[in-house]
């Protein structure tokens, strides 16, 4: 019990039971180091997912309006057809069809 209290007063293991415990608590911070870096890295690759995923359906929802403008559809049927494909408000189609 006394080598287990100088260890934690001081920080250095003196007998084979505060080696062992020295060595779990060196694990426990390195594993912890690790979960917070693979926390970091798999939020980047949700936020580069999303960030892909937006860029596509903006492609999409642009080449679906040149594609009906090349049909000579007009605005607001296309207006009408983005909502029901992209799930988008009427003002949201409006942007792509200005731009």
């Amino acid at each position: 019990m006394k080598a287990f209290i100088d260890y934690l007063v001081e920080h250095i293991p003196s007998t084979d039971f505060t080696a062992r415990i020295e060595r779990k608590v060196k694990e426990a911070i390195t594993l912890s180091l690790w979960r917070k870096e693979y926390m970091t890295y798999r939020e980047h690759m949700e936020e580069q997912y999303n960030e892909g995923k937006e860029v596509g359906l903006k492609d999409g929802i642009n080449g679906t309006v040149n594609i009906l403008r090349s049909m000579n559809v007009d605005d607001n049927t296309i207006v009408i057809k983005l909502c029901e494909q992209y799930k988008l408000t009427e003002s949201e189609a409006k942007e792509y069809i200005l731009s």
